[in-house]
């Protein structure tokens, strides 16, 4: 009897295991793939016009091939509210959406001249986008760049964000993340800044490109037809908002100053025009910025708040044209820097310091952080100016900056 429990006891266990192998086993072989159920995006796009948004999406496609943009397709839809246009896409894509890998959100003029913050606040919350993800402008529509970059074979999508950091002239530019901008916006200035990206048209592409866009509407796509090819451009333009709404911008010599100022760029390039020398007279002079070092005080100057702000610049000559020449004359053989060219930089960059601070009374933007810096670097005496003011909004039309700038030969 014994003998007999015993070897039910091991056909009972082994018919057991059969049967949860059976039923288990097919289930797991049969197991959906992540990006079946979930839709992977690496970039958003958000379009406002008039009372609609429009949420574009850089969307992961698994494929084998060598080209980085294969695997990516443009999505977008469209709806009353951010949320209603990320609910649509999802429904047009069967699938959930998942931003956790997203490094990217670009805003057209329309979308960013409301609070952003609550639109990146929706993202946070409801799907876990990354605090590191930047934060750009594009004009022209944040659904057009992202066809632009899909287009240019020689720019992974997957690497948009390195864009941020990235200048035609070698100027590594200041960009602003969802973290910073959050700082930002509860510091008593309330000033956050966003790269402007724009796009030009590109001559150096027929019109008749077929490449394929992988783009999807919502489930239609727009393909075929001869199309004016375009091309991302980024000059250091920067648009500047206050309490997360857009209060003005800067052009691309004032940002170039505004990069040296906060200490976030070590090279860069300057075009001066109507520059004087010995030997030439209204030359239009291109100037690298090899090295760049930059210190700031923040002082009381008759009573008035003054940045003072010390630029040491080793610079080296580009090209020169003047109005005599048919064509730019790039000279290599030629190692010192003329006095008219260093008067003319400390012009243009002293030129460029007085429009931000300009701006910043015009449309009543800290741009300098005049409060932010003050009060953390000279404490007690911006506390006895600021409490004397009648109207603690009006701190902006005392300060003042000031720049020395000692210019340096390459060789």
């Amino acid at each position: 009897m014994k003998k007999l429990a015993k070897a039910l006891s091991k056909k009972g266990t082994l018919i057991f295991f059969l049967v949860v192998l059976f039923v288990f086993l097919p289930t797991a072989f049969n197991k959906e793939a992540q990006t079946d159920v979930r839709a992977i995006m690496t970039a958003i796009g958000i379009d406002k016009s008039n009372d609609e948004y429009e949420v574009s999406c850089l969307m992961v496609i698994p494929t084998i091939g060598t080209d980085p943009n294969s695997g990516i397709q443009l999505v977008s839809a469209k709806g009353e509210t951010v949320s209603q246009a990320v609910n649509q896409l999802s429904r047009d894509l069967g699938k959930e959406i998942g931003f956790a890998h997203c490094d990217i959100i670009i805003m057209n003029d329309e979308a960013i001249e409301e609070n952003i913050t609550k639109t990146l606040d929706y993202f946070i919350r409801g799907y876990n986008i990354t605090k590191k993800a930047y934060v750009v402008n594009c004009p022209e529509g944040a659904k057009e760049m992202l066809k632009t970059t899909l287009k240019e074979k020689s720019l992974p999508t997957l690497l948009l964000a390195n864009l941020v950091n990235r200048e035609d002239n070698a100027v590594m530019g200041v960009g602003s993340d969802v973290d910073l901008i959050y700082r930002n916006y509860f510091e008593k200035s309330g000033v956050n800044y966003l790269n402007v990206f724009e796009l030009e048209k590109d001559d150096s592409e027929s019109g008749g490109d077929s490449q394929n866009s992988g783009e999807n509407g919502g489930g239609s796509s727009s393909m075929g037809g001869q199309q004016e090819q375009k091309k991302l451009t980024s000059n250091n333009k920067l648009v500047f908002l206050k309490n997360g709404v857009k209060s003005c911008e800067i052009e691309q010599d004032e940002g170039t100053l505004y990069s040296i100022y906060k200490g976030q760029i070590d090279r860069g390039y300057l075009y001066l025009e109507d520059v004087e020398e010995k030997e030439k007279s209204h030359a239009k002079v291109g100037v690298d910025l090899v090295k760049i070092k930059r210190k700031n005080k923040y002082v009381f100057e008759d009573g008035k708040p003054t940045i003072k702000c010390k630029i040491t610049l080793v610079v080296a000559l580009h090209e020169i044209s003047d109005e005599d020449l048919d064509e730019t004359q790039v000279d290599n053989s030629r190692t010192h820097i003329g006095e008219g060219v260093k008067e003319a930089i400390r012009e243009k960059l002293t030129e460029s310091a007085n429009i931000i601070l300009e701006k910043s009374v015009e449309h009543n933007t800290d741009i300098y952080e005049f409060y932010n810096k003050f009060y953390k670097h000279n404490n007690k005496k911006w506390k006895e100016y600021f409490e004397g003011l009648e109207n603690k909004e009006d701190y902006l039309n005392d300060c003042q900056i000031k720049l020395e700038i000692t210019i340096k030969d390459k060789f």
